[in-house]
């Protein structure tokens, strides 16, 4: 007589107490105890997972006969059924379980006795079926032991659709488009979109946010799902996209958090990288082979990229995105878990954005061949300490390391040519070299760092806004290279007692660690800590630039710049003084010499009042 192990009924849960789980063990010879005890193999397994979606007893009694309704019988005895076991390696011939072939994923503690039950029901969302135990007063799910085949679906009714018949676009009714937007007008776990809607094509999906939705199917009909389309859709964990598929624009699932899988079709040429931000349970993504066209995203992204190896356009590695013949790496997942990176040596451009905002990464080497890091490259990476920069690299480029706020060690090499605007923005870098070839030094490239030692080599040419704003800067030499210099390069470092310019600039100026143009005609920089407590301007001096005596803020304290500094004399030969030429400078006697063609409005914006200056 034969003996039928597995059967399943639809629309039910099937009881398993012994013939799926418990009494499968017993046939192998393994007593309840060791299988539901508290250090049972059930228990056991709490970390164990299917090698694939397929490799459970459930799958292998049923699957090779490709219909879950028909029962399936294995041999005419009890010895027959434990060798077709042993042939699946299900057990070996010490009659000892394969558990990774008998539970699931997500395996929960299942101790208990004998009248402990395990109950197999079926999950509609993702048709799978899920080992549960019952015992003891509780219900608990234990795991996917199985999928069903082949199942299909009916349309949904379409009266809880919106449809365009001219475009051919369909949205589901009161749809989130905003944050408070009511999407209670549709209820449904499940949405089958419709082929066509009163004998017109459906093409294009358009706004199906909805927080009730757990699993969408869409038809082969549909070319196009556009932007933010399942934006906000919290709950969807299944997207069945069809082949037909072409497009998927940006953000087109942003904030999907409890969707897990997405496959996209073979038929796809062109998809928006950040359609898929902000979906944190989606572990991975494949492009397939006829994607044509990536758009990377400002942010980066959240989720590891595998690319088709037909694929003719790009490559990735270790979840890595690249182009073709990766010359290019385009984007690093922020979810990888890896604390150093070595950028492959084929690299020759770091793409904007591509590390942006990967926080477990603590130290990078780039490779030997990259020439430029894109803008906002390592954008607030706020454990990266260490970076090594390669010896051909040459633009970095705006905000390429932005506030990496544990940044301590960046080594520009020789061939660095352009420094970008907030390039090291925020950084803990105590010590910095400017190497002969830079032309520029950006806008705030190196501000609110820790420099104290500044090197600027013969060869650089610009120094832009604020480049070296709020350091601890003591000492600075400035080239004969030099061309320019904003007047807020330097500000806010408290510490500084000197500018020292070389006799060769044909540009700038220094006397008595005193910062001015060529023909000392205008007054530039005074240092913030100086050690004097008066100073004469010389006669040639005719202009006060904007900020020239600064007042430096600490973070806590305040501290008046140049502390030393009680007395300055003006010249007569001083006609202008710019705005905030003595910003905060509260307690600083200013005295003008006769003969001066400056007036009290001269000194309207200065950031002294009237009653400091004594007219002579």
């Amino acid at each position: 007589m034969e003996k039928n192990y597995a059967k399943k009924q639809r629309g039910i849960t099937l009881v398993a107490l012994v013939v799926t789980i418990v009494g499968l063990l017993i046939l192998a010879g393994v007593s309840l105890n060791l299988v539901l005890g508290e250090n049972g193999i059930v228990v056991k397994s709490r970390e164990a997972r299917t090698e694939n979606d397929y490799s459970t007893v459930f799958e292998m009694l049923q699957m090779k006969n490709g219909n879950y309704e028909t029962e399936y019988a294995i041999g005419e005895t009890d010895e027959d059924f434990i060798s077709y076991l042993r042939k699946e390696q299900i057990i070996d011939d010490g009659n000892v379980i394969e558990v990774k072939k008998l539970v699931g994923k997500k395996l929960s503690t299942g101790n208990g006795d004998v009248e402990d039950i395990y109950i197999i029901g079926v999950n509609n969302i993702d048709n799978s079926y899920r080992l549960g135990y019952v015992g003891k007063g509780e219900i608990r799910e234990i795991g996917i032991i199985g999928y069903e085949k082949g199942v299909k679906y009916e349309p949904s009714d379409s009266s809880i659709f919106e449809f365009d018949k001219v475009t051919g676009t369909i949205s589901l009714k009161g749809a989130i488009t905003s944050y408070y937007s009511n999407d209670t007008d549709v209820q449904q776990q499940i949405i089958v979109v419709p082929e066509e809607i009163n004998g017109v094509t459906v093409k294009s999906i358009g706004r199906f946010g909805n927080r009730f939705v757990e699993k969408v199917i869409l038809p082969n009909t549909i070319t196009e799902i556009k932007e933010s389309a399942f934006t906000n859709c919290s709950n969807l964990q299944i997207i069945e996209i069809s082949e037909g598929i072409i497009t998927i624009d940006d953000k087109a699932f942003y904030g999907c958090q409890s969707l897990k899988k997405a496959s996209l079709p073979m038929s796809l040429k062109e998809i928006s990288l950040n359609a898929f931000e902000g979906c944190s349970s989606l572990e991975n993504i494949t492009f397939p082979e006829n994607v044509e066209k990536i758009n990377l995203p400002d942010v980066g992204i959240d989720t590891i990229v595998n690319v088709s190896e037909k694929n003719k356009n790009y490559c990735s590695e270790d979840g890595v995105l690249f182009n073709k013949d990766k010359t290019e790496l385009l984007v690093y997942p922020r979810t990888k878990q890896d604390t150093e990176y070595q950028v492959p040596a084929g690299v020759t451009k770091i793409r904007e954005t591509a590390f942006c905002v990967c926080n477990n990464l603590v130290k990078v080497t780039i490779g030997e061949n990259v020439k430029e890091i894109g803008n906002q490259a390592f954008f607030r990476c706020d454990n990266l300490e260490e970076v090594v920069l390669p010896n051909q690299l040459s633009v970095i480029g705006d905000e390429a390391f932005y506030a990496c706020s544990k940044l301590r060690t960046a080594e520009l090499p020789k061939s660095v040519t352009k420094i970008g605007d907030n390039a090291f923005w925020y950084c803990r870098l105590s010590t910095v070299t400017i190497p002969s070839g830079v032309q520029v030094i950006g806008q705030s490239a190196f501000e609110n760092n820790l420099i104290r030692e500044l090197t600027l080599e013969e060869g650089v040419q610009m120094i832009g806004p604020k480049a070296f704003y709020n350091n601890y800067l003591l000492t600075i030499n400035i080239p004969s290279t030099v061309t320019y210099i904003d007047v807020s390069s330097f500000n806010e470092n408290s510490k500084l007692r000197e500018i020292n310019v070389a006799e060769k600039n044909e540009y700038f100026s220094s006397e008595d660690g005193v910062l001015f143009n060529k023909d000392k005609t205008s007054l530039i920089r005074y240092p913030d800590d100086r050690l004097t407590s008066s100073y004469e301007i010389p006669s040639s001096v005719v202009k006060i630039c904007k900020w020239a005596f600064y007042y430096s803020y600490g973070v806590l304290v305040i501290n008046i710049s140049s502390p030393n500094l009680s007395t300055l004399t003006i010249p007569n030969s001083v006609t202008t003084i710019e705005d905030m030429a003595f910003f905060n400078y509260g307690k600083l006697k200013v005295n003008v010499q006769a003969g001066t063609s400056l007036t009290s409005d001269s000194f309207k914006n200065s950031g002294i009042s009237a009653s400091q200056v004594n007219w002579k």
